[in-house]
Formats: C-alpha cells, sequence, structure tokens
C-alpha cells in the first residue's frame, strides 16, 4: 500500500512541476483591452523590479498615488531601456497603507503630457495600459513575490493590445485595502452616518 501511495505523490509532484515553473501567467487575449485592476499600497514603500521591454522607443513608467494625487519619488526612473534588471529594486517611497496605486507610463514619441496609464481615469485615451497578474519568482538573483505589470506603449487605436512593452513586478502592493483601510472606511461611514442621524433628530 504504501508502495502505491508513494508512486502516486511521485506522479502528482511530476505532474505540478511545469505549472511551479511559471513565475506569473501571459497576458492571454491580445488585442483586447485589459481589464483594470485596483492596486493597493501595503505599507510607505513600493518596490518595482525591471522584468523585460519589447518596445524599441524609450519609455519612462512612475508610480502614482491616486488617493494623494501625487508621484511617488523619484519620478519616472523606471527606464525601459536603462532598468537594472539584476533583482535590485528601484524603491518609490511616501506611500500611506491603503492608498490606490497605479502604474503611468510616458512614450518619448508622444511626450510628457500623454500619459498611459493602468488606471483608465488618468489614461490620455481612456483605456488601461496596464496588464497586472500575481508573480512569484526570479528576477535574477531576487526571489520575488509581487504582482507582474505589463504596459501597453501606444494609444487605443494604434496599439496591438499585447500588453508586453515594458514590464515590472512590483513589490509592496495587493489588489485588496489592507485591513487598517476597512477600519478607517469604516470609522467613517460610522462618523457620517451618526452626523446624518443628529442632523434629523433636530
Amino acid at each position: 500500500m504504501r508502495i502505491h501511495l508513494l508512486a502516486l505523490a511521485a506522479v502528482l509532484v511530476a505532474g505540478s512541476t511545469p505549472l511551479l515553473a511559471d513565475s506569473f501567467v501571459p497576458y492571454s487575449t491580445p488585442g483586447s483591452v485589459a481589464s483594470a485592476t485596483q492596486m493597493f499600497a501595503t505599507g510607505n514603500t513600493v518596490s518595482a523590479y525591471f522584468y523585460s521591454s519589447n518596445a524599441g522607443d524609450t519609455d519612462t513608467v512612475s508610480v502614482f498615488d491616486v488617493t494623494t494625487g501625487n508621484y511617488l519619488t523619484p519620478m519616472y526612473q523606471l527606464n525601459n531601456h536603462a532598468s537594472v534588471q539584476n533583482g535590485v529594486p528601484v524603491v518609490f517611497s511616501g506611500a500611506n497603507v491603503g492608498d490606490m496605486i497605479a502604474f503611468d507610463l510616458t512614450a518619448a514619441a508622444y511626450g510628457p503630457s500623454t500619459i498611459f496609464s493602468s488606471d483608465p481615469n488618468r489614461s490620455t485615451d481612456g483605456i488601461n495600459h496596464g496588464y497586472i497578474t500575481p508573480f512569484s519568482g526570479l528576477i535574477g538573483k531576487a526571489d520575488i513575490s509581487g504582482y507582474y505589470i505589463g504596459m501597453e506603449d501606444l494609444p487605443f487605436g494604434t496599439s496591438d493590445l499585447d500588453y508586453n512593452d515594458d514590464n515590472f513586478v512590483i513589490s509592496g502592493v495587493s489588489t485588496v485595502p489592507e485591513p487598517e483601510s476597512f477600519v478607517l472606511l469604516a470609522t467613517g461611514l460610522l462618523g457620517a452616518a451618526g452626523a446624518v442621524r443628529r442632523r434629523f433628530a433636530r
């Protein structure tokens, strides 16, 4: 009986190995606009690791704090032709836990006033330019868990929408707000409800 169990376990492990080899799931529907994913800071810093670039032009990517309306410093440091590729992160500081985070790309061909963002509300053409999916794997010699961001660097109508022009991995973010944010939200809602109740009690 034990031999059969060991054989079954070996088959399961062998069958699952290719799944473990994938660091992330590439964008599966090129030609269509990716669904936007909201990201939230889990601490005061967001670390970005350059992954790859298929863009011929020079692009830069910045981390924008949607909640405060400010770019996290340094601005435009993720350059697709000059980024560090050995697992050393570029660290963006100044976020608050629970702040909504977006990733803004500017392309040299279009100038700094044209923004291609993972937040459609920030994009000049009004669409989502960031494909976001969980990541766990090696970049250089660093073993990183976070989110893979694949960016589109052309405007809607001329883009192939394959979301692999400028690619990096982000840590220090989550797809859901931290518990502290829920507490703050709940406190704010309770305060608002109390104000409404006092107003109607007069």
